[in-house]
């Protein structure tokens, strides 16, 4: 049995499709916060579970009978969201899970600025002193994140003003990363307590994401580079919560250090093909 936590979000849905197309609706297991967010799955022949990352008691009895788990890490940020992840953890050991395949960031430390990296060196080593065997995808920035980076109506206007500095980014596809997750899935002893750093094969700054969106798109683009104390004003004036606003400040001051610049070629071995490339997902938008 295959258990995927956070089923229905983005990332999630997108494993479990592809999960179909190689093994049977029996054998995947979705678990989500409510039922009515797993009809969906059940309508599709699978068994489905409800459980909060919160809640240690929901994941102990989500988890019976799980072999292999998908942890997609949780929304939540700060000692929270560390505590969150610890508890699906704590409920894999006591279940006898056999593989955790976790969602990361890119090159996790204590010592980063984006609380992304904190929270996800605090999960990979409890994950480690669980002695569960894992598949680490330390995932740098998501393509589909780049139009919540900024103001919807800068795009319309041909402006993206964020405060990246001249920080690069490997902006790489959720699709292509939920493709792989999917293949570790039902193959994991040949990932074995692998920790993959997964990238696009090119890294971009916000200049240079403007460039690219001129070449696809019917306008020009400028990058406006504006300060984090700026970023932050701006985020509390559409009521975003403070954690959520301190998170999104960390990732962008961990890009101003270039914490998302690393570029590998480990998505491309693993899915043996090409990843999607930035222009092409910009093409689309």
């Amino acid at each position: 049995m295959i258990a995927i936590t956070g089923a229905n979000g983005h990332l999630g849905s997108l494993i479990i499709d592809h999960l179909l197309q190689s093994i049977s609706p029996g054998t995947i297991l979705p678990i989500v916060r409510d039922q009515v967010k797993g009809l969906p799955f059940k309508k599709k022949g699978m068994e489905v579970r409800v459980a909060n990352y919160a809640d240690l008691r929901s994941y102990l009895k989500a988890l019976e009978g799980v072999k292999v788990l998908i942890q997609i890490s949780t929304t939540s940020v700060g000692e929270q969201g560390i505590k969150e992840e610890m508890n699906v953890v704590s409920a894999a050991k006591v279940n006898g899970v056999e593989h955790i395949i976790y969602t990361s960031s890119l090159a996790p430390s204590l010592n980063h600025q984006f609380q992304g990296a904190t929270q996800a060196y605090s999960t990979e080593s409890e994950i480690k002193l669980s002695q569960i065997p894992y598949t680490f995808f330390r995932n740098s920035l998501y393509m589909e994140v780049i139009p919540s980076l900024v103001d919807p109506t800068c795009l319309e206007k041909g402006i993206l003003p964020y405060p990246a500095g001249n920080g690069r980014i490997s902006f790489v596809s959720r699709a292509d990363i939920a493709e792989a997750m999917a293949m570790v899935a039902i193959h994991p002893e040949e990932h074995k307590n692998q920790a993959y750093e997964i990238t696009g094969n090119q890294s971009f700054t916000f200049s240079e994401l403007a460039d690219q969106l001129q070449k696809v798109k019917p306008r020009t683009f400028k990058y406006l580079d504006i300060s984090i104390g700026e970023y932050h004003d701006t985020l509390r004036q559409y009521q975003i919560p403070e954690p959520t606003t301190e998170f999104l400040s960390s990732m962008a001051a961990g890009i101003q250090k270039d914490e998302f610049a690393l570029v590998t070629n480990t998505l491309e071995e693993l899915l043996e093909r090409k990843p999607t490339m930035l222009h092409r997902y910009l093409k689309g938008l």
